[in-house]
C-alpha cells in the first residue's frame, strides 16, 4: 500500500519542435510546475530534445540515453511522466524502452498526447498505448477516435493542466478583447481580419498577436500569461488541419481563459461541451456576424460578461483546477495508494482573486 505522493520523473522537450530556434516549450510550468503545487514534492525533469527525435547525432542520442537509464538509476522514481507527441526512434525514447524501464525498475510510465485530434492522435495511440501503463489525453475522442479507444483500456480522458500560478483571476482586466496565437492554423487567416476590423470599429482596447512561433515571433510566457489573466474577452479559434482534414481542437488557450476568469469566446466545436456548458460557461461563434455582435455586446454589458464568466471561472475550481486533475491521475494509476485516494476526493478548491 503507498502511503506518500509518488515520485515523478518527467521527460519532455525543453523547446517546441525541439530545438533552441524556436520558442522556449511551456511543458514545465504545465506539467511539473502543477504537480509541484498539488503536493508531488519529489519530482525531477530529464529534457529528451537529444532522444525524442530524429534530428540529433548517434553520439548525442547515445549520451543522453546513457544519461537518462543513469538518472533513472539513482532517483528510483515511482512514476515516470513523459511526453509521447512524437514516433519514438529506434536508438532513443520508444516502446522497447517503455518496456524495459517498466520492467526492470518496477515503476509506472504515464504518457500524455499533446496533439491528440486528427489522424496524427490516432497514430500516436496507437503506437503508444502497449507500452505505458496510462495514456493521457486532453481532447474527448473525435467520431473517427471512439472504436479506437473503446478498444484502449489505458486511455483517460482529463482535463489540461492550467498553472494556477500563471492564470488566475487577476482584477481589474484592463484589456476588452485579447487573442494570441499563430496565424496559420485553420481559418485564423479567414478570421483574424475580421476581428482586426472589429475591434478597430468599436474602438476596443485590444490586443491582437498573431505571431510565427516556429520563427521565434512570439510572446514570451510572461507576456503571455498577464494579458490572460488581466483580459474581459478572450476570443479563440478551434479550427486545425492535420493531413489536409480539418478538425475542431480544444486547445489549451480556452483552459487558461476560463481559469483566468475571462469570457471565452469560442469558435464552436464539439470537444469542449465535453466539459463546459455553451452560455453558461463560455459562449460559441460560428459566423463573423457572430463574432462581432458578441464582442460588442459583452464589452457593453458588463453584468452579462461578468455572469457568464465567473460561472466558468467557478465550474473550472470546484471540478477542473490542476491540483485535482493530478490527484486523478495519480489516484487512476495506482489502484492501492491510500494517501492518493485521500487527496482525489478531498482536494480544496483554488481560487485566486
Amino acid at each position: 500500500m503507498m502511503n506518500q505522493p509518488p515520485k515523478i520523473l518527467f521527460l519532455f522537450p525543453q523547446y517546441i519542435y525541439n530545438s533552441k530556434n524556436y520558442i522556449e516549450c511551456e511543458y514545465k510550468r504545465l506539467w511539473f510546475d502543477t504537480a509541484i503545487d498539488a503536493g508531488f514534492i519529489n519530482c525531477q525533469i530529464f529534457y529528451t530534445d537529444n532522444i525524442s527525435y530524429s534530428y540529433p547525432s548517434a553520439g548525442e542520442r547515445e549520451n543522453d540515453m546513457k544519461s537518462l537509464k543513469e538518472l533513472i538509476q539513482v532517483f528510483l522514481p515511482d512514476v515516470i511522466f513523459s511526453d509521447i507527441n512524437f514516433q519514438g526512434n529506434e536508438s532513443g525514447v520508444n516502446p522497447q524502452f517503455f518496456e524495459y524501464i517498466r520492467q526492470t525498475f518496477s515503476l509506472k510510465v504515464i504518457g500524455m498526447i499533446g496533439d491528440a485530434w486528427g489522424d496524427h492522435g490516432t497514430n500516436l495511440m496507437q503506437y503508444w498505448s502497449p507500452s505505458v501503463d496510462l495514456l493521457l489525453y486532453a481532447a474527448p475522442p473525435e467520431d473517427k477516435h471512439h472504436v479506437l479507444v473503446s478498444k484502449l483500456p489505458n486511455i483517460f480522458l482529463i482535463p489540461l493542466a492550467v498553472n494556477p500560478n500563471s492564470y488566475y483571476n487577476e482584477i481589474p482586466k484592463e484589456i476588452d478583447v485579447y487573442f494570441s496565437g499563430s496565424l496559420s492554423w485553420g481559418l485564423r487567416p479567414f478570421w483574424l481580419p475580421f476581428l482586426r476590423n472589429t475591434v478597430r470599429n468599436h474602438a476596443l482596447k485590444a490586443v491582437i498577436n498573431s505571431h510565427n512561433r516556429e520563427a521565434s515571433i512570439a510572446f514570451n510566457h510572461d507576456t503571455y500569461e498577464k494579458y490572460t489573466r488581466t483580459s474581459k474577452v478572450i476570443v479563440n479559434f478551434s479550427s486545425r488541419n492535420y493531413n489536409s482534414n480539418p478538425v475542431k481542437a480544444l486547445t489549451g488557450r480556452a483552459w487558461q481563459a476560463i481559469a483566468s476568469g475571462a469570457l471565452l469566446l469560442e469558435e464552436d466545436n464539439e470537444p469542449i461541451k465535453h466539459y463546459f456548458t455553451p452560455y453558461v460557461h463560455y459562449v460559441p461563434f460560428k459566423t463573423v456576424p457572430d463574432l462581432e455582435f458578441l464582442i460588442n455586446f459583452f464589452i457593453k454589458n458588463a453584468e452579462c460578461r461578468d455572469l457568464i464568466s465567473q460561472a466558468g471561472f467557478r465550474y473550472y475550481n470546484e471540478h477542473y483546477n490542476s491540483s485535482k486533475t493530478w490527484w486523478r491521475i495519480i489516484n487512476h494509476l495506482f489502484d492501492d495508494c491510500e494517501v492518493c485516494s485521500y487527496y482525489s476526493n478531498s482536494t480544496p478548491i483554488v481560487e485566486n482573486t
